[in-house]
């Protein structure tokens, strides 16, 4: 049967069985995208015309010296606090898959403990510590001391607020780094270890490129998670973003204005993470999951040989 065209109209089942489906026209698409306009549009009103916002003081202190300050230490805090978090975290993964009753135990309490003191907490603690420990010594236990310090001169504001958050970071990465260990089949983990390759080598070119796919996302999520938490240690006075940006409106009390340009940067540091997360999956999914596969296809390969 010929369409009006010339050509054979199909009325018969396609190739693969199933009768064509004519792409259905989703009314709602048009309704959400109309709503979501309309939002924007009210937005840009408001910000527009709203001469209480003082725009022009967002423009003047966005690159304020002093507000660049702050933000570079919160990204030293949150750089600081990550790094530390994962060191130590890495050790409690470690003790925690390891095969002593004993570290297993100290590995799970580190965890429960890192996990259920707040961060507020954590930071107050470790700040006030010289009140109850007013030196840090180094030496024999209950006997001679080898090298002594004041708290206050190793534990300054800065110390403080890296300790408390690599301690809190420490229990999450834990969690993070045991769940994409465990994630590996244990299969290949065995028939590397048949094939004579060492517990590093395996970790290396076995269970790490895998447990890596896995774990990069949450890690991700727990680096833009300290990029926020960061903020608390305004409360012990020292120079972060936020800290500085109540610093200039404390004075010219333009507050809107003030936590507009530290939403801004959080943002922007925020945009930053999730393009490095976006390449470091898209990395990890295209190349060292298919090493990992290749180097096991040659363990089996040997292995049945």
């Amino acid at each position: 049967m010929a369409s009006r065209t010339g050509a054979p109209a199909h009325t018969g089942p396609t190739p693969s069985g199933l009768e064509p489906v004519a792409p259905r026209v989703r009314w709602q698409e048009f309704l959400y995208v109309a709503v979501v306009l309309v939002l924007l549009a009210m937005l840009a009103n408001f910000v527009l015309t709203n001469e209480r916002l003082n725009l022009p003081v967002f423009w003047e202190y966005l690159f304020h010296p002093l507000v660049l300050d702050g933000l570079r230490i919160t990204v030293i805090l949150t750089v600081a606090g990550m790094v530390g978090g994962t060191v130590l975290g890495l050790a409690l993964t470690a003790m925690r898959l390891s095969s002593s009753p004993t570290l297993r135990a100290v590995s799970f309490t580190a965890i429960y403990v890192s996990r259920t003191i707040p961060l507020l907490v954590q930071l107050l603690f470790w700040f006030f510590l010289a009140s109850v420990l007013p030196r840090i010594s180094f030496g024999i236990p209950f006997g001679p001391e080898f090298v002594s310090f004041e708290t206050n001169a190793v534990i300054n504001q800065l110390g403080a607020a890296i300790i408390a958050l690599s301690l809190f970071v420490a229990g999450y990465m834990a969690e993070i780094m045991r769940s994409g260990v465990m994630s590996v089949d244990r299969g290949q983990v065995e028939a590397a270890t048949a094939m004579g390759m060492t517990p590093l080598s395996v970790f290396r070119r076995v269970v790490f490129p895998q447990a890596a796919r896995i774990s990069i996302p949450p890690t991700m999520n727990q680096v833009i998670s300290v990029l926020k938490y960061s903020s608390v240690v305004i409360l012990i006075g020292l120079a972060d973003l936020m800290y500085s940006v109540q610093a200039i409106y404390s004075r010219n009390f333009q507050q809107i204005p003030l936590l507009l340009v530290a939403t801004f940067w959080y943002g922007l540091v925020v945009v930053v993470l999730t393009v490095v997360q976006s390449q470091l999956e898209k990395r990890l999914s295209t190349g060292l999951p298919k090493a990992a596969r290749q180097r096991m296809k040659e363990l089996e390969e040997k292995t049945d040989a």
